[in-house]
């Protein structure tokens, strides 16, 4: 009686070790539209082209201040404020410290490079987007107190 069960023990473990590992499949995580549309202006921001960037903001845009106060509204005038900005700097670079997203909220941790007349300058701010229909539709600035 103990050859058989020995044999079926081994047996089993044979085809146990034999058996293929079920495969983990690879975790991969789905951006949120407000994520997609944060990470698309960014590159957009990146590569200084204006009107790629624009495309994702609302007709309506609200652009609140540090103090979150209204700074403007609308991309008339996000256009005027994004082509001075990128007129004047001689280089600029934005990139993500840390993100937070939750819904139709992303909260990035910036950090933004840039030169202007050869001077490099480096700050870091916050910037919450807050996206309406398929668009960023809000977007809130969080700066550093200016010494």
């Amino acid at each position: 009686m103990k050859a058989p069960f020995t044999f079926l023990l081994l047996l089993s473990l044979f085809f146990t070790a034999c058996s293929p590992e079920p495969e983990e499949k690879p975790k991969v995580e789905k951006l949120s539209l407000a994520e997609e549309l944060a990470n698309k202006q960014l590159e957009a921001y990146n590569n200084r082209d204006l009107l790629t960037f624009l495309e994702y903001f609302h007709d309506s845009v609200l652009v609140y201040d540090a103090l979150q106060q209204p700074g403007y509204k609308g991309k008339t005038k996000m256009f005027e404020v994004y082509e001075g900005w990128f007129g004047m700097c001689d280089t600029i670079h934005c990139e993500i410290l840390n993100r937070i997203s939750a819904g139709n909220t992303v909260i990035d941790h910036e950090r933004i490079y840039y030169t202007i007349e050869g001077r490099p300058t480096t700050f870091e701010a916050i910037a919450i987007y807050k996206v309406w229909g398929r668009r960023i539709k809000e977007v809130h600035f969080v700066r550093p107190e200016w010494e």
